[in-house]
């Protein structure tokens, strides 16, 4: 993968129109805290994705939510290099 994509990636963007809708509702699921609005949803499925690929974006914000939780609440050492965060885009 590109730095320029995975950069792209990690601030929700991409220039494939499907893939950026599903990481734009990813970070809606989260911020929402999963309460995202009809709007959102809306706009994940007119981006084209199937009611499977909308269960599976909401199963993996959940996956990695948890195992965040149990890794901070275990304090799991970090054994490779860390990714400072990237300001957030508005």
């Amino acid at each position: 993968m590109k730095d320029e994509t995975l950069a792209m990636c990690r601030m929700a963007g991409s220039t494939d129109p499907k893939i950026d809708a599903m990481l734009k509702f990813a970070v809606a699921i989260v911020r929402a805290r999963g309460a995202v609005t009809p709007k959102d949803f809306q706009k994940v499925k007119s981006a084209g994705c199937s009611d499977e690929e909308i269960q599976e974006i909401v199963a993996n914000v959940a996956l990695f939510t948890f195992a965040n939780y149990i890794n901070l609440v275990i304090g799991t050492e970090v054994d490779f290099p860390l990714v400072m965060p990237m300001e957030q885009r508005a």
